[in-house]
Formats: C-alpha cells, structure tokens, sequence
C-alpha cells in the first residue's frame, strides 16, 4: 500500500505485461536519440493520440519521465515578465520548473481560490517588481490530488478565477489521472469541467498507467510550441518500447478499446475501496487528512518517532506503507500515507 498502482494495471502477467514483453521483440528497449533528431518511432505517435483522446484535448506529447515533464517544460511556457500563482503545496517538481522559468512567483494559500484571487488582483495593480510594467502572461499552476495531504483541488473555482482576470491553467493530474472520475479521466471528469478551460492538462504515466514518463496535453497550437521549444524535446530521449507498450495497452482498456468494460469496472473499484478504507480508518479513530475521493489517504501520526515505529511495525506483518516526516511535511505532521488500489 505504498506504490501508486491505482488501477492495479502493475503486473508480471496478463495484456499489459504482455503487450510490453512483445515490444522488446518487435521495438528493442530504446532508440538512443531525442525526439528532434531520430528518436521519435510510430509507437510514440500512437500512444500521443491515445492520450489526447483519452483527455479530451486536441494533442498530446509523452516524455520518459514525470518529475523532467514539469521541471522541463514550464520554462518554455512562461519567462521573466511573467507571473506565477503556485498552490503553497504543489510538487517540488512544479517548484523547480518555475524557479528555472525566470518568472516572478507568488504562493497562495493550499486549495483556497479566495486567496488566489487577492493574490492575483494584487499583482495585476502592482505590475511586475522594479519596473510596475504589466505582466507578460498570468500562470495559475495547481495539482488534481496533493501528493501528501490527500485533497482533491477545487477546480470550479480556480477555473472561474483563470476566467476572471485572463489568466492560464497548468494542471499537474500526476496522482488525479485515472484515479478519479467515473470512467478515471481525471479530476476535469471528476467536477465535470470541460477539458479547454484547462490550458495545460500535465500528468504521469508512473501510477495509474504503471509504467514511466509523462505528458503534456492541450490545444494543438500550445503542444505545437512545447515540442519545438521544450528541452525536454531537444536533448531528452524518447520512451522505450515497452514502456509505451505498457501505457498504450493500459490507456486502451480504460478507453474500451479491447471490447470490454474492464477500464469502468476498476474505476469504479478503487473508488469504493477508497471510501471504505477512509471510513474503516476513522472508525478506528485515526485522524485522517484528504477528501472521501482521494486514493491517497494519510493517516496522522505527528511525531517523527512514532511514523518511523509505525512503519517498521507494518512492515512486520508484511504492509507496506510511506512513512513521511520532515522535510517532505512540517517537522510537526509527520504521517503515514496509504495508497488505495
């Protein structure tokens, strides 16, 4: 219960590891070249189309690996003159991607779309640091699910603000994509958002897929510009052979493409299982953080001695969980996290 295997598509058996094993055959298990030069194989153009269908977005690109899609990316979208609004709790990979970026960046308050907006009104008065000039370009950067707390973003709300002061939307689903929504199309299904009114629609291919990498989707236009100018894309490889074999074969059966309703029936699997460990836990009278929904759910312990103990004991008696103290929490909130399949 501590790998991220949401769809319980990891394992050594069955189509997936399947598909994977014949792509070593017929593909080998890399091609030693960036996409720009001759990396990129008719395999990685498919999966692209089956990630943007699978989003509902004009066009998609897959990079090998999740924490590069962010940390590479971001700086090809927004540069100095520009502004970004970070969620305070967003993964270190979005923190480094817009350190590298060159914009100014302010933080708002966890999942608080009223603090957003007196951030982002604030800056717009103020205009860039030094120069009082107006910002080049507004970015508005959350996650589906935080990674360490559990919640779900309220994204209603954070999309009207991108609305109201003609902001962008780049939305990390690393932990979100799959794991929610009622046929596991991620936290934009889950409210019953429309997919355009997120600019940048980014996630991993390491959980629910069960394999490794990333993507990047949105309107054509926007992926058009990353793939000439992403670094990612100039000096990165592209993905092995059966890695993508692995996310293809697991994308078709969450899109129905093999003739079953296999993807619907995990989905709804996992939600229950969710929700009944959530209340299992509490009844028990554990402290638990997250919303009903969320696969990731963090049991509170607070004290760094008492996490470190309850890992070691679970292990014992063959669990597996993540025990997390300081610095990835406050020195005050260590936890023990649980990952639902």
């Amino acid at each position: 219960m501590g790998s991220y295997n949401y769809l319980g598509f990891s394992s050594n058996s069955g189509p997936c590891a399947d598909a994977a094993a014949k792509a070593i055959t017929a593909d080998g298990l890399a091609t030693c070249a960036t996409r720009h030069e001759f990396g990129m194989t008719k395999i990685q153009h498919n999966l692209e189309k089956y990630v943007a269908e699978y989003l509902g977005t004009e066009s998609a690109l897959c990079f090998p690996m999740g924490f590069g899609t962010n940390s590479m990316n971001i700086p090809c979208l927004v540069e100095k003159g520009c502004l970004i609004l970070s969620d305070e709790l967003n993964h270190a990979s979005l923190v480094l991607g817009c350190r590298m970026s060159g914009a100014s960046i302010k933080v708002f308050k966890h999942n608080n779309a009223k603090d957003l907006e007196r951030q982002i009104r604030n800056a717009i008065v103020a205009g860039q640091p030094k120069s009082g000039k107006p910002y080049k370009k507004i970015m508005i950067i959350v996650e589906g699910i935080y990674s360490m707390e559990g919640t779900i973003v309220h994204l209603p709300d954070i999309i009207a603000v991108k609305k109201k002061y003609g902001a962008y939307l780049f939305l990390d689903e690393a932990h979100s994509v799959g794991a929610l929504g009622p046929s596991g199309k991620g936290v934009v299904e889950y409210w019953g958002c429309d997919p355009a009114d997120v600019d940048i629609m980014m996630g991993t291919l390491t959980k629910s897929f069960a394999a490794a990498g990333g993507y990047i989707a949105g309107r054509k236009r926007t992926i058009e510009h990353i793939r000439a100018k992403s670094q990612g894309c100039c000096y990165g490889t592209t993905m092995s052979a059966p890695v993508i074999a692995q996310v293809s074969s697991s994308m078709q059966i969450m899109l129905g493409h093999d003739g079953t309703d296999e993807g619907s029936i995990r989905t709804q699997r996992l939600a229950r299982n969710t929700r009944y460990f959530r209340q299992r836990l509490r009844n028990m009278g554990f402290l638990i953080y997250g919303h009903d929904d969320s696969p990731v759910i963090p049991l509170m312990t607070f004290f760094v001695t008492k996490v470190v103990c309850f890992g070691r004991e679970t292990l014992k008696r063959n669990l597996g969980v993540v025990s997390v103290g300081a610095p990835a929490t406050p020195l005050t909130k260590s936890r023990a996290r649980f990952c639902i399949s």
